[in-house]
């Protein structure tokens, strides 16, 4: 049976970041060398549409964006759902959680090659509905 949600499966796409705003400090991110890289994203995919409210698979979900922080083991620390667009709407802060327990990456670098902190910009296409049946797109 093949899961046709596919929430995930699109592209993502690294942008780090220059700056922050920290729910906690007024932490600054300087721009790395080289940003985060999602690592076995196919493994994480995968327990992630596992664990989506099952109805929510049925119906889709929208095209969605949103922030990740990075920290210097490669695990997601803070998530926000982002406007696709300036004046937008953010969609898929409900994502969150299920982003930061399964998603990892290899750190950002620094000029020195040691890992920092860093935003990595994930952007999400549109899922498209499935049936009850078969789990076939619909």
């Amino acid at each position: 049976m093949r899961m046709a949600c596919l929430l995930i499966a699109s592209a993502l796409l690294a942008s780090p970041a220059i700056a922050s705003e920290s729910d906690s400090a007024d932490a600054v991110l300087a721009e790395p060398a080289k940003g985060a890289t999602p690592v076995d994203v196919q493994q994480w995919q995968r327990r992630i549409v596992r664990e989506i409210n099952p109805l929510r698979r049925f119906v889709g979900l929208p095209e969605m964006r949103l922030g990740l922080v990075v920290d210097t083991d490669g695990a997601v620390t803070s998530c926000k759902a982002l406007p696709l667009e300036e004046g937008g709407a953010a969609k898929g802060q409900g994502l969150c959680p299920l982003m930061i327990e399964h998603a990892r990456f290899q750190p950002a670098l620094d000029e020195a090659g040691n890992p920092v902190a860093s935003i990595f910009i994930a952007r999400f296409g549109k899922s498209r509905p499935t049936n009850a049946i078969d789990g076939g797109v619909l």
